[in-house]
């Protein structure tokens, strides 16, 4: 058996050498796949760098009129279209709208981006009261190319993007301009601010004890009012000038009068005692006839009640002056005088009993008053002088201050309207602040919650903010960060990213291109013997796999040194060529051994359900379901992942599977030739013979 496989595969080699014809017809099969690679390659090169780009034609029409703002012409159609003269990686044309849209539908250009009479007024009306978007109108000939329309789009959202950088770049400049100055004053006042922040946040927290105080003012206030208001007339009737004139000269001869009567009661207190003394001699010679004492008892009365009532006319003056004024030597002299009197009381109650003591009680009496008459000369008579001397002084400095009130009063009335007013603007204003703290209560708890989270340090950190560069502030703001790219296994261009989806499909199409320029039967020749199926499969098999391998080799070699492909590791390239040249040798063959014409067209069909579904193209995520399912029995998915694991860098585990996968299919597809090539030889066989006879094809 392997004798005749041998001699199969021999027999093909020395045919194919022996003979210019076939050797270059074979040689042409060998070269031809790699085409397929070299030119798609070289034309997805970099198809997006910038002088590639720049042939995409794209018409800018720029109707913008232009607006005032902040006392300037500003014109941001200009300064769009300034901008894009400079960039050269699109192909921008700037016409006017007429020749835009007829280039537009006879394929000139790719895309229109039109931009508004109003597009400066839009923009800058977000200083305004009523702020409007702002439009760049996009056309698109979608007819043209798909991947020109992909490009297009994105040179439609660069622009856009533009705009909106360079505007938010000059409006935050401008704020930040602005906010500069507010910095630096806020930066002298720093500590004012803190203040003020620990001042709401104790208002917040004590918003009952500051309400209830403004209620207090209030209550008070209006009751000051009322007051003030009261006391007005007094004051007012007190600025009367001729009432305050008579009232002074009235009150002089008043004085004079009080002074001339104090007098008079001092001397009359004399006489009254001198009195009352001549009347106790007088009781005690009535008393000292005791045999007479009957007959004289009501004349002794009589003397008793007369001593009682200029006792108590003294007592009575002297208790009003030491109530003016008190002096303990008129204290003395009042305990002396009730002394007196008492005594008096008990001779009239000895008389009426007609006690025999009565003389003995007369004669005490009587000392008491002579001692008394003595005391009031010596030592009560001087102070009651000095008392009077008080009284007159003191009802001169009431004159005094009635002169002095009508010097006042006329400031005095003025004061009390000032005053009238402050106190009703103090009741409305308390009341007013007391609504408005009630209004704002909700807002004040929560201003004051949110600041209790607020540090010092982040009042500090704004300031600091606040007097940052402009400029700097500007930029930030409209590109708050930057990209920091870092590619994992990372392939410079495009072409190289995309070259292992075109060898493995070079490598498919050379297996294609064998099997439907050589045959697949063997040609019995001298010194074989009988042939069987399962030969003939093997024998044929190793010519296809050997040419398969030669044209991977060719296909991986002029990627590699024509193209100058990225590659980390071109031995394992050459490894992933040739085992998917023998894994899509055989089963390409299997299906041809095995089907004849059917399984050309079968080799074709699965090549493009392939590019389809096995994430060559397009990532398997993008692509149907079904597609996602099948997707692992594809030999494609296998032999691309290879060829990337070669130029990207390999990762062992995933080499270990794409190889073990290829190998698997390329037994299974032996597998399948060998128990399936003689069953259906006899159907397939008879198909292919009754097509050939039909002279319609080969």
């Amino acid at each position: 058996m392997i004798k005749n496989i041998v001699n199969i595969y021999k027999r093909d080699i020395k045919t194919m050498l022996g003979s210019r014809a076939v050797f270059l017809t074979i040689l042409g099969m060998c070269v031809l796949p790699c085409l397929y690679t070299l030119i798609n390659v070289e034309a997805i090169w970099d198809p997006y760098s910038s002088v590639k780009t720049s042939d995409i034609l794209i018409a800018v029409v720029n109707n913008d009129k232009g607006t005032r703002f902040q006392g300037k012409n500003l014109n941001l159609g200009n300064n769009v279209v300034d901008n894009l003269r400079k960039n050269h990686s699109i192909g921008w044309r700037f016409v006017n709208s007429g020749e835009a849209d007829r280039g537009l539908l006879d394929g000139k250009y790719y895309a229109v981006i039109e931009i508004p009479e109003d597009f400066s007024l839009n923009i800058t009306s977000i200083a305004g009261d009523s702020p409007r978007k702002a439009q760049v109108f996009y056309k698109a000939n979608t007819k043209r190319s798909p991947m020109a329309i992909k490009i297009t789009d994105n040179a439609a959202s660069s622009l856009v993007d533009s705009i909106k950088y360079n505007f938010i770049y000059s409006v935050n400049k401008t704020i930040f301009s602005y906010l500069n100055i507010i910095g630096r004053k806020a930066e002298k006042n720093k500590y004012n601010i803190i203040t003020l922040k620990d001042s709401i946040i104790f208002l917040g927290d004590n918003m009952d004890f500051i309400t209830a105080v403004l209620g207090g003012i209030n209550d008070s206030s209006n009751n000051l009012l009322m007051l003030l208001v009261q006391l007005k007339p007094v004051v007012s009737a007190l600025y009367n000038t001729s009432t305050i004139d008579e009232n002074n000269t009235a009150n002089a001869d008043f004085i004079r009068s009080i002074q001339s009567s104090f007098n008079n009661s001092i001397e009359d207190i004399q006489m009254e005692l001198n009195n009352a003394e001549a009347n106790a001699y007088r009781l005690e010679a009535l008393a000292g006839n005791s045999s007479n004492i009957d007959f004289a008892a009501d004349k002794i009365d009589y003397r008793i009640s007369a001593l009682n009532s200029e006792v108590d006319s003294v007592m009575n003056f002297l208790k009003a002056v030491n109530n003016f004024n008190y002096n303990t030597k008129i204290a003395r002299m009042l305990d002396s005088l009730k002394d007196i009197k008492n005594s008096l009381d008990n001779l009239k109650q000895q008389l009426n009993n007609k006690n025999g003591s009565v003389v003995n009680s007369v004669s005490d009496v009587r000392r008491k008053l002579t001692d008394l008459s003595r005391e009031y000369l010596d030592e009560v008579k001087g102070p009651l002088n000095s008392t009077a001397d008080d009284l007159v002084n003191s009802l001169n400095d009431s004159a005094d201050i009635l002169n002095a009130a009508k010097d006042i009063s006329s400031h005095g009335v003025k004061s009390l309207d000032i005053l009238i007013d402050g106190s009703r603007l103090l009741a409305d204003s308390s009341e007013k602040l007391e609504n408005n703290m009630n209004e704002f209560k909700g807002v004040i708890l929560d201003i004051s919650s949110r600041l209790k989270l607020v540090s010092n340090n982040d009042i500090v950190k704004i300031i600091t903010v606040f007097q940052n560069n402009p400029g700097l502030m500007g930029n930030f703001i409209s590109n708050p960060f930057n990209i920091v790219e870092e590619n994992i296994y990372r392939v410079p261009n495009f072409g190289s990213a995309f070259a292992p989806t075109y060898m493995t499909l070079s490598i498919w199409i050379g297996c294609t291109m064998l099997v439907a320029v050589l045959k697949t039967t063997a040609v019995r020749f001298k010194g074989t013997g009988y042939i069987t199926l399962r030969e003939e499969y093997l024998g044929k098999m190793l010519l296809f796999v050997s040419l398969s391998a030669v044209q991977s080799l060719i296909v991986v070699f002029t990627t590699k040194f024509i193209l100058h492909v990225y590659t980390r590791d071109f031995f394992l390239m050459i490894m992933i060529g040739l085992i998917s040249s023998f894994t899509f040798s055989t089963i390409v063959y299997t299906l041809v051994s095995i089907f004849g014409n059917l399984g050309k067209a079968a080799a074709v069909v699965f090549v493009v359900a392939q590019i389809a579904g096995s994430g060559a193209t397009y990532p398997v995520q993008l692509v149907p379901l079904a597609f996602r399912i099948i997707q692992p029995l594809f030999p494609f998915t296998y032999s691309v992942s290879g060829f990337r694991e070669a130029v990207g860098g390999p990762l062992v585990s995933t080499v270990i599977i794409d190889v073990s996968v290829l190998f698997i299919m390329a037994s299974a597809s032996i597998l399948a030739g060998l128990f399936l090539k003689r069953p259906l030889y006899k159907m397939t066989g008879r198909l292919h013979d009754k097509f050939v006879e039909s002279g319609f094809g080969e």
